[in-house]
């Protein structure tokens, strides 16, 4: 379940888009895609990656398993899992490991997740009589207590408690340093330069001289004299 929230990362803004450019949208997953990109802001390569998705007109996200990407020969043939299925080329600009994301984000949240289902959803929606049999179970409470779950629980506990643990580790905090240059940065459809160099413009501080000119007659007098060169 958690594998197909997350997968949400792979799309547009579903806040922001047109309802009809996906029609699974809806209002529960729009809060989850949310929560699930708030996450994945710890990882500097999906932000750079997401942000040219964004600035394109692809409705869908790149995704590249590298772990696949051998080469096994059946008979005569040589097969490629990660490339011969394929039914485009790699768009560089926008791909992304989504498998290895995912298991790294499952490997320190999963536990959390898991006991926080047990006792919010399971311990609700197979609530025991006093026989010790299920007497509250009913198939159409599912998604609404699965989605009030992740609202009180997930996105307002769970992940900002990971968040907040990532931004202090030096590593993780990386990822979430590059989102907000990109945010603060990011300009798109900047014009071609075609300059050479680097201009710049270098002026000099004014500066005053002071000329003194004394006759044979005249005699300077050396404490003015110093006072006027210490101005």
């Amino acid at each position: 379940m958690f594998y197909h929230y997350f997968s949400s990362i792979l799309f547009r803004d579903l806040e922001t888009v047109d309802k009809r450019m996906y029609s699974f949208s809806d209002d529960d997953l729009i809060s989850i895609q949310s929560s699930c990109l708030r996450l994945s802001k710890t990882f500097a390569n999906f932000n750079i990656q997401r942000k040219n998705f964004l600035a394109s007109d692809e409705t869908e996200m790149d995704t590249f398993h590298k772990k696949d990407d051998i080469d096994i020969t059946v008979g005569e043939k040589s097969y490629n899992l990660a490339r011969s299925f394929r039914t485009s080329t790699i768009n560089e600009l926008t791909v992304f490991n989504f498998e290895e994301m995912f298991d790294i984000i499952w490997l320190m949240l999963g536990d959390n997740l898991i006991k926080s289902f047990e006792v919010n959803v399971c311990g609700i929606l197979f609530e025991l009589d006093g026989n010790g049999i299920p007497s509250t179970f009913r198939q159409e409470n599912i998604d609404p207590l699965v989605n009030k779950w992740w609202y009180d629980n997930v996105s307002t506990e769970i992940i900002p408690n990971l968040i907040k643990k990532l931004k202090e580790n030096p590593l993780f905090n990386i990822g979430f340093l590059v989102d907000d240059i990109l945010e603060r940065m990011y300009k798109e459809n900047i014009p071609k330069s075609y300059l050479t160099s680097v201009p710049l413009v270098i002026s000099k501080k004014a500066r005053s001289t002071l000329s003194i000119k004394s006759n044979g007659s005249q005699k300077i007098n050396k404490s003015k004299f110093a006072q006027i060169l210490s101005l």
